[in-house]
């Protein structure tokens, strides 16, 4: 549906799937419902069925996207997010994941 729009709109379509180890996620849940100022309603176990019912991609979706390792401070990953942008927008970041595996 989404790259269908993007074909029509001759633009180009990237997913950016961000990922981070469960218990990373966890904490980032817990510290954000301690501190009660996020819009967000997830918990631990809105997390934990998301996780669950995690779908793999499909084989065309695997072609577009782009893996953005999120298991870092948040100044490391601004620069991961930009530096994947500049990729992105270049079309050159394919099949690549951001973070540990390639140096940004």
């Amino acid at each position: 549906m989404f790259r269908d729009l993007a074909d029509a709109h001759r633009v180009k379509f990237s997913i950016v799937e961000c990922v981070a180890p469960p218990a990373t996620l966890r904490t980032r849940v817990v510290q954000r419902l301690a501190r009660g100022d996020d819009a967000s309603d997830a918990t631990v176990q809105v997390l934990a069925d998301q996780l669950e019912q995690r779908e793999p991609f499909s084989a065309q979706e695997q072609l577009a996207a782009v893996r953005l390792d999120t298991n870092t401070d948040a100044s490391r990953l601004e620069t991961r997010c930009v530096w994947l942008a500049r990729k992105l927008k270049s079309g050159t970041a394919r099949k690549e994941q951001i973070g540990r595996s390639v140096s940004c």
